[in-house]
């Protein structure tokens, strides 16, 4: 074995390129702060001596968030495959392994929830524990905590308050307030709606939305509308064929906002006086406490969160 010359290590720390990891799975400098648990000016130097050591500008702005350039797309995985080896030099004997962990989560999450955030979930947990697999299930926010005792699912994501009981675990995801989704080309409205605005005009209920949070329809209600609401429906994409096709609107919290603009013809604008409206919660049974997967895939949703709110501020 060839000796290291160790002058070439002076200017390598380790903890670049865990910042760097970071910052190509955010594509933000708060994005990494956040899982690195630093502050962003601090993560804001550490991109800078990434600039330095590898002489490249390695992120710069998109249309979406930091956009890695060829160069750091091209370290992304050495980088990554560097660190797990390193990290498995020093890992206490018997340390929970998600790369070799085999479970079955189930979780039961709103449809529109389920279409954003499994998919950023799925990518990381195949990416780190291909043998944890997880099955989605479609729910009523009120069955969830009979559902979480009688090990139906092991997970709940919802933005109802539930009925839980001392034996229950939950904590917050995402506070939110609502949006008002149209089409400009049929109805336009100003930059911001208030409640005496959103009395004049006629919504659609969105069934989806009581389980994201009741927040929209119950607003809609304390409303008293001078018209019935027309329709309610449980798809989102009916719900924006509804809106191209009429003046209607539709009051929903603003973290589904972005699959509502992305039908190209629609846009949302906040709704005043709204503000934390909705509060996302991520709920389990305390008998999963002590479950090493059951913490990996619980701190993997929070972090699949917060990757999908990134790309939804992008």
């Amino acid at each position: 074995m060839e000796p290291l010359d160790y002058r070439k290590f002076r200017t390598l720390d380790l903890n670049l390129l865990v910042a760097f990891d970071a910052l190509a799975s955010q594509r933000s400098v708060s994005g990494a702060a956040r899982q690195l648990f630093l502050g962003q000016p601090a993560v804001s130097h550490m991109l800078a001596r990434l600039r330095r050591l590898f002489d490249d500008p390695l992120f710069v702005r998109g249309a979406k968030g930091m956009e890695p350039t060829a160069k750091a797309q091209a370290l992304v995985e050495p980088v990554r495959a560097l660190l797990n080896e390193a990290y498995g030099l020093v890992r206490p004997a018997g340390e929970f392994d998600p790369s070799s962990a085999q479970a079955r989560l189930r979780i039961a999450l709103p449809a529109p929830l389920e279409a954003m955030l499994l998919p950023l979930l799925c990518a990381a947990l195949a990416r780190e524990a291909p043998s944890i697999q997880l099955a989605s299930r479609a729910m009523p926010a009120a069955r969830m905590p009979d559902a979480l005792d009688a090990r139906e699912i092991d997970l709940a994501v919802t933005g109802v308050p539930l009925a839980t009981k001392d034996w229950h675990r939950s904590t917050d995801l995402h506070r939110c307030h609502l949006v008002c989704a149209h089409a400009p080309a049929q109805l336009p409205l100003p930059a911001s709606i208030g409640a005496d605005e959103l009395r004049t005009l006629q919504a659609i209920g969105l069934s989806h939305a009581v389980e994201l949070g009741s927040g929209g329809n119950a607003f809609l209600g304390q409303l008293q509308h001078s018209g019935a609401m027309p329709t309610e429906v449980e798809s989102l994409l009916t719900l924006s064929r509804l809106l191209q096709t009429a003046p209607v609107v539709a009051v929903l919290p603003a973290l589904v906002a972005p699959l509502i603009v992305a039908q190209g013809t629609l846009a949302c604008v906040p709704v005043r006086g709204t503000d934390d409206a909705v509060a996302i919660r991520l709920h389990w049974h305390s008998g999963a406490d002590g479950d090493p997967v059951h913490r990996y895939v619980r701190q993997h949703v929070a972090d699949a969160f917060a990757a999908m709110l990134g790309q939804g501020a992008g």
